[in-house]
């Protein structure tokens, strides 16, 4: 069976003297994502897909790092599993029991321990399955570092399209109970843009057109009922971007 491969790399930056890291999450090749952001890995429905994650510790001190998986959203007859510090996991356990430690210094220019591997089988099941993925360390659980894995699982395969230069900011507030904010930044040449709001059940429930000439959007949330959705930017001819908001009334 196929696989469908998404590479992401997650550096911890220590924080002295404080409950708590600045994180950085990054994908390979060094394009930032935030902490507790949305990646997008799609495929076939009958093709397994897999998520690859790399943590980096760049703080000065020994880490003992555990993972933890969440689902927040699974497509029926959908099944998934995950691979951490040489051991892969069945569909049952959410919480690794190895651990994989990390030296100091051990960051993306120097060395990668073995991977986070986050596996997706669709079964030939259609729609989307969001997993949030959680590294901590087991010394210090409040140093941890999340991120949350959108699978989407399609009849066909996805033409590839241009790597987007779209950046797209977390909304603000998050949670939001009236308005929500965005800010964002177009690629070069984009002529038609928009942003389209899914619940995890994969559907899309409004739609926003963006002026192409601005920065920063508003979206009333009112109307919407709690809970948590994905937001996407949509732009001709280039990869979408995501982020994820949370209503709460």
């Amino acid at each position: 069976m196929k696989k469908i491969t998404l590479l992401v790399v997650i550096a911890f930056v220590s924080v002295s003297f404080s409950k708590g890291q600045y994180i950085k999450i990054l994908r390979a090749g060094g394009n930032h994502i935030m902490n507790d952001s949305i990646v997008v890995c799609t495929g076939k429905s009958t093709n397994e897909m897999v998520a690859t994650l790399y943590v980096i510790n760049a703080d000065t001190g020994i880490v003992r790092l555990s993972a933890r998986r969440n689902p927040e959203h699974l497509v029926g007859g959908t099944s998934n599993s995950f691979c951490w510090a040489g051991n892969c996991y069945p569909t049952t356990v959410n919480i690794s029991t190895s651990t994989q430690f990390l030296n100091p210094a051990d960051t993306a220019s120097t060395r990668f321990l073995d991977p986070f591997k986050g596996d997706y089988y669709p079964n030939g099941n259609l729609g989307n399955s969001l997993i949030k993925y959680t590294f901590y360390d087991t010394t210090r659980t409040w140093d941890s570092a999340s991120v949350y894995v959108l699978y989407k699982s399609t009849a066909t395969t996805i033409a590839q399209l241009a790597d987007s230069q779209t950046t797209f900011s977390a909304p603000y507030p998050n949670p939001a109970n009236s308005t929500v904010n965005f800010n964002y930044s177009l690629a070069s040449g984009v002529s038609t843009a928009s942003m389209k709001i899914f619940n995890l059940l994969g559907e899309c429930i409004q739609t926003l057109p963006l002026n192409t000439n601005k920065t920063k959007t508003a979206l009333n949330v009112q109307s919407i009922p709690s809970g948590i959705y994905v937001c996407e930017i949509e732009t001709n001819g280039c990869k979408p971007a995501y982020q994820k908001m949370i209503v709460s009334h």
